[in-house]
C-alpha cells in the first residue's frame, strides 16, 4: 500500500494543474512553429524578387550545365532569327556560291 501525503482534495487539485499544462505550452510552440514559417516565407518571396522565380532545389552539376546550354541555345536562335545568313554566302545575300 502506497501512502498518499496530504488530503484527497490536494491530489485533485494536483491533477488540475498537470492537465493544464498542454494549454501553457501552446504559445511557444506557436511562437517557434510561426517564426520558421516566416523565415521559410521571406526566403520565397527573397528569391522570387530576386530571381524571378523559386529557387531549384536539389540541382547538381549536370543540372546547371543544361539550364546553361539551354540559355546558349535560346540566345543563338534568337540571333540567327535576328540575322538571317545564307547558304555557303557567309551571310551577304541570296547569292549561291557567287554563281547567280
Amino acid at each position: 500500500w502506497r501512502r498518499v501525503e496530504g488530503s484527497v482534495g490536494e491530489s485533485l487539485e494536483s491533477t488540475k494543474n498537470s492537465v493544464a499544462m498542454p494549454y501553457e505550452s501552446a504559445p511557444p510552440f506557436i511562437i517557434i512553429v510561426g517564426a520558421f514559417c516566416a523565415m521559410a516565407g521571406l526566403q520565397y518571396v527573397g528569391n522570387n524578387i530576386i530571381y524571378g522565380k523559386p529557387k531549384p532545389m536539389g540541382q547538381d552539376e549536370w543540372d546547371k550545365k543544361l539550364i546553361e546550354r539551354d540559355a546558349r541555345l535560346i540566345e543563338e536562335a534568337k540571333q540567327s532569327k535576328a540575322k538571317p545568313k545564307y547558304a555557303f554566302t557567309g551571310g551577304e545575300g541570296k547569292r549561291w556560291m557567287g554563281l547567280f
